[in-house]
C-alpha cells in the first residue's frame, strides 16, 4: 500500500535544529520548531499560539515528534510588506533581511528573533534595511494541493 508521508516519528532528541514538528501536550497539538541559542542550549520555538515564544526543551525531551518533511513559511500577499523599525514588542512579525528570515518571539529574557534556516535564537534587535511581515501561514503540499497548517494572521491598516 501507498502511504503519503507528511513527515516522520522521530525522537525530539534526535530532530535537527530549524525543523518544524507537531506532537501532544495534554491532548494539545503544538507546533513547534527545534532551536538553539546564542547560549548553545537546545529550545522550542513554539509556534501554535498567537504569540510565537520560546520555550525550554525539557517539556519535549522525552517525547517523540512528528518532524514535517517540507512545510514552507508563505507570506499571504507581498502589498503587506513593511519597512522601517520595527518595535521590540512586535512578536510573532517575519522578518527578512539579508542576514536571512527571523521570527520575533517572545521569551522570560524578552523578545528573541529565531533565525529560521538556521534554527538560532537571539536577543532582538533592529535588521537595517529589512521588510517584515505581520501575518504568514505554515503550508504543506499533499496530492499538489496547499494545505495550511497553521499561521499568524494580525489585520492590516493601511
Amino acid at each position: 500500500m501507498l502511504v503519503e508521508k507528511l513527515g516522520s516519528m522521530t525522537q525530539f532528541t534526535k530532530v535537527p535544529h530549524a525543523a518544524l514538528f507537531l506532537t501532544f501536550i495534554d491532548g494539545a497539538q503544538i507546533y513547534g520548531m527545534k532551536i538553539r541559542t546564542k547560549a548553545g542550549l537546545d529550545a522550542v520555538l513554539h509556534l501554535a499560539s498567537d504569540e510565537p515564544k520560546v520555550v525550554e526543551e525539557i517539556h519535549f525531551v522525552n517525547k517523540d515528534v512528528f518532524v514535517l518533511e517540507s512545510p514552507t513559511f508563505q507570506f499571504a500577499d507581498l502589498s503587506q510588506a513593511r519597512s522601517g523599525n520595527l518595535e521590540a514588542k512586535a512578536r510573532g512579525v517575519a522578518i527578512l533581511s539579508t542576514e536571512g528570515t527571523f521570527m520575533r518571539a517572545s521569551h522570560s529574557q524578552g523578545p528573541f528573533d529565531v533565525d529560521l534556516e538556521r534554527g538560532v535564537a537571539r536577543e532582538s534587535r533592529n535588521h537595517p534595511g529589512s521588510m517584515w511581515f505581520d501575518s504568514w501561514d505554515v503550508v504543506v503540499t499533499r496530492a499538489n494541493e496547499r494545505e495550511v497548517l497553521f499561521g499568524h494572521h494580525v489585520a492590516t491598516k493601511r
